[in-house]
C-alpha cells in the first residue's frame, strides 16, 4: 500500500470538521485531468476531494442538500470529463451536481429530487455533458445538465 487516507472521528457530528469519512466508502474516482486528485463518496453522507500527495487531509468536503435534516448516504459519485463538475447520487433518490470554482461550497448547482425511487448505483457524464444514472429501481436515466434543468427545485430534467 502506498498510503491510506485519514478516517474521520465518528463522534464529531459536523462532517466538515472530521479528517475523513467516518463510515464505509461507496465510490472513488480519479480526477480526469489532475492525476493527483481523487473524489470519494460515503455512507456517512459526504463527498470528499483528496490529494494523493497528502493522505492526512482532504481538499474539500461536500455535504449534499437534504429534504430533511439527518444523514443520508451518498451512494455514488463522478467527475465530468473536464473535471470542473462533480455529481453525487444520494440515498434519498436525488442527483446533485456541483461546479468546482473558487469559493464554491456544498450548495449544489443542480438538484434533481426523486430522480430515482431507489438507491442510485452509478453515474457517468457523457462527452457532451449529459449525465447517465442507474438505480436499483431497475431504470437507467439520462439527465440533461444544461439549461433544461431548473436550479435547486427541479423534479424534472430526466428524459
Amino acid at each position: 500500500s502506498l498510503g491510506e487516507f485519514m478516517k474521520g472521528d465518528m463522534y464529531i457530528r459536523d462532517l466538515k470538521n472530521t479528517k475523513g469519512h467516518i463510515t464505509g466508502l461507496t465510490c472513488g474516482e480519479w480526477h480526469p485531468k489532475t492525476k493527483e486528485t481523487i473524489l470519494t463518496s460515503s455512507e456517512d453522507g459526504s463527498l470528499r476531494i483528496w490529494d494523493v500527495n497528502d493522505f492526512k487531509s482532504q481538499k474539500q468536503v461536500i455535504k449534499p442538500k437534504l429534504a430533511r435534516p439527518g444523514r443520508v448516504p451518498v451512494t455514488t459519485c463522478t467527475w465530468n470529463r473536464e473535471g470542473k463538475s462533480i455529481a453525487g447520487g444520494i440515498g434519498d433518490g436525488s442527483i446533485q451536481i456541483w461546479s468546482i470554482k473558487p469559493g464554491w461550497g456544498s450548495r449544489p448547482d443542480i438538484y434533481v429530487a426523486n430522480a430515482h425511487s431507489d438507491e442510485i448505483t452509478g453515474l457517468k457524464f457523457s462527452s457532451d455533458g449529459r449525465l447517465l444514472s442507474r438505480s436499483f429501481d431497475g431504470t437507467l436515466k439520462l439527465l440533461l445538465t444544461g439549461t433544461s434543468v431548473e436550479r435547486d427545485s427541479t423534479t424534472g430534467g430526466l428524459l
